[in-house]
């Protein structure tokens, strides 16, 4: 007897089959006809059904166990176990976490008299940018796989146990590991300063021997982080970069690069005076930064 599955693609999946049986017994009839209606009547079609806030849109055809393509009510699109569904282990994507905290801190404590307090402000926040796909910091916390673990999304009162309440209004929730998420061994309340020598963008650099990031230097030497980054960047030496100070905003071009004076001067070894006296009298900008000082002065 000729085998009905062997006629079409092999599916990846049971819900694979049903489609390619269904399909079939559109097209063919017959004895196709009758296998399909065999095997749907152990398939339900949950299309258009609601499953807490999850609504199914349509059958995932790709592998592993039978599952939909569903659509939360905050807009999130995924995959969701058939076996999760039909039982209530799955109910959302996870917005409705981020709420049921919400609500349980307003019963316990975190709101009086109509206000709330700092710290579930802060909590709020954390929750929001790690879950809510609306919020506009998401893409760099939540989109990127930055989470709240799970101790923290069960209530604010655990978060404040674990953390404590604000030291300051100057003292906000820093991340240790900006590549992990938000729980009680990668958080600590710290200054926006003590924040800035933990950011992704933060720079080890080395003068004679003593290394800092680049926010320590700029804090010690008076000199923007920003300015000695862009020194370092346009390769400047370590400790011009990070001991210079600007003298003046003139803008010069050397070997087709535009930078101050003061930093050309730095990067030849030349006294920004005797240079820029130079060029005061007409001297070509590569003779006025290499041509040695004492043969200037004869």
């Amino acid at each position: 007897m000729c085998s009905v599955v062997s006629i079409f693609p092999h599916p990846r999946s049971l819900i694979g089959l049903l489609h390619s049986y269904v399909d079939a017994a559109h097209a063919g009839g017959g004895i196709y006809q009758c296998a399909a209606m065999f095997l749907t009547k152990r398939f339900k079609d949950y299309t258009g059904k609601k499953f807490g806030r999850w609504t199914a849109v349509k059958l995932y055809d790709g592998p592993g166990p039978a599952s939909w393509h569903c659509k939360c009510e905050c807009g999130t699109l995924r995959v969701v176990n058939n076996h999760n569904l039909r039982n209530g282990l799955s109910s959302s994507c996870g917005c409705r976490r981020v709420e049921v905290a919400f609500a349980k801190a307003l019963k316990h404590g975190e709101s009086v008299g109509g206000s709330i307090s700092v710290e579930f402000n802060i909590y709020r926040r954390i929750l929001s940018r790690c879950f809510r796909k609306a919020d506009s910091n998401y893409p760099r916390y939540g989109g990127r796989g930055i989470t709240v673990c799970q101790r923290w999304i069960e209530s604010v009162e655990n978060f404040i146990e674990d953390m404590g309440r604000r030291p300051s209004p100057s003292h906000s929730i820093d991340r240790i590991d900006n590549n992990a998420g938000y729980s009680p061994e990668n958080c600590r309340w710290a200054t926006s300063k003590e924040q800035a020598n933990n950011r992704r963008s933060s720079r080890i650099v080395t003068v004679e021997g003593v290394s800092k990031t680049l926010a320590q230097w700029a804090d010690q030497s008076g000199v923007d982080a920003d300015t000695i980054g862009a020194r370092l960047k346009r390769g400047w030496n370590a400790k011009s970069a990070v001991w210079n100070t600007s003298r003046g905003r003139r803008f010069i071009k050397v070997n087709g690069v535009r930078m101050l004076l003061s930093e050309a001067c730095a990067n030849a070894g030349m006294p920004y005076s005797i240079v820029n006296s130079r060029l005061k009298i007409g001297w070509k900008i590569g003779m006025a930064l290499t041509q040695p000082i004492k043969k200037f002065q004869k």
